[in-house]
């Protein structure tokens, strides 16, 4: 399985799920990572993934990230 078909698979999950696995994850990296999150922040980050699903956030490819990365941002 290659990362781009896992991450597919990943972002496929409910938002919870998702949570949980990004815990996972992040600990295997890092395992004294305490990312437990409050109430508040899980609130939006589910309001984030609604207003995705519903197309109100303007979403940007990697490619477009990685060409913007370290360009002077006051212009």
């Amino acid at each position: 399985m290659t990362t781009e078909s896992l991450t597919a698979a990943a972002l496929a999950l409910p938002p919870k799920s998702r949570l949980t696995l990004a815990e996972v994850l992040l600990r295997s990296v890092k395992p004294e990572a305490d990312i437990a999150l409050s109430p508040e922040w899980i609130a939006e980050i589910e309001d984030r993934i609604a207003a995705y699903r519903r197309g109100e956030l303007e979403t940007f490819s990697r490619e477009e990230v990685m060409r913007n990365v370290g360009k002077d941002r006051s212009a």
